[in-house]
């Protein structure tokens, strides 16, 4: 793309925002790569927190990827767990333990987890470019490929009144 673009003569910034929309001007950060990034990343310092990851068209993409992949995974590992928990009778307990001794980890999982049914077949699809792309680095990627496939059962699993109805998820 960065090629096909400059070929024409307009520069190209690879531009990837990490963060929820809402807070994007409080805690987002625009990350850029590209031989021009950091005439882009000047124009935005100011606003935004800027970081200029390379030269090479896709640093930023690949980063987005990357986070975004780190936090449908523990989400996804918090999931199966609570499940598990669940079918222990000890799900508050297993909730309570992990707020109080993961509280980094807790607040992304009270961000994302109220929103799994309504996303997950977008966290699908975003999952399995992220397989590829693992692939095409030359990783098998079981883990990756796991939650993958636990965000398609989610995505096929129908919901009432905001819980699950399937053999497969309590």
């Amino acid at each position: 793309m960065a090629a096909t673009i400059e070929a024409r003569g307009v520069r190209f910034v690879d531009a990837a925002i990490n963060g929820l929309a809402k807070n994007l001007t409080i805690g987002g950060t625009i990350y850029l790569s590209g031989p021009h990034a950091g005439a882009v990343a000047q124009m935005f310092a100011s606003v935004h927190t800027i970081r200029v990851l390379g030269d090479q068209p896709g640093q930023a993409s690949s980063m987005k990827m990357l986070l975004s992949g780190l936090s449908k995974g523990v989400c996804a590992l918090f999931t199966e767990l609570a499940l598990v928990a669940e079918r222990q009778h000890a799900l508050p307990e297993f909730a309570e333990a992990a707020a109080s001794i993961y509280p980094g980890i807790w607040s992304l999982i009270e961000r994302m987890l109220p929103t799994y049914a309504r996303h997950a077949p977008r966290r699908a699809a975003e999952m399995r470019e992220l397989e590829e792309t693992a692939i095409c680095a030359g990783i098998q990627p079981c883990v990756i490929a796991a939650i993958r496939d636990l965000h398609e059962q989610l995505a096929a699993t129908p919901f009432v009144q905001g819980k699950p109805i399937s053999p497969c998820l309590p």
